[in-house]
């Protein structure tokens, strides 16, 4: 049988916060390896985006990674964004 947070003692807000601190750590390794790229594309004379790319690209082939789904209405609310912002001139 399984415990809710009341029976355990546990409050609803103390269950969220494993969540809470996965993501922070995601984030904090996402950083870390942003600027870790951004130094070797810096000691290797090359620009930072080509290298974060080339990073994306083998992050994205190494297996047991979740994948991510992308929705029509994602990804046009990501362009109507995005044009939104540029400058007109």
């Amino acid at each position: 049988m399984q415990q809710t947070g009341q029976q355990t003692g546990q409050s609803w807000d103390d269950m969220q916060g494993g969540r809470a601190q996965a993501a922070q750590l995601v984030f904090v390794v996402l950083l870390l390896a942003v600027i870790a790229f951004a130094a070797l594309a810096r000691k290797l004379r090359l620009p930072y985006p080509i290298v974060l790319v080339l990073a994306g690209l083998v992050v994205s082939f190494l297996p047991g990674l979740p994948g991510s789904r992308s929705t029509p209405t994602s990804s046009s609310t990501w362009c109507c964004l995005r044009c939104s912002t540029r400058r007109r001139g």
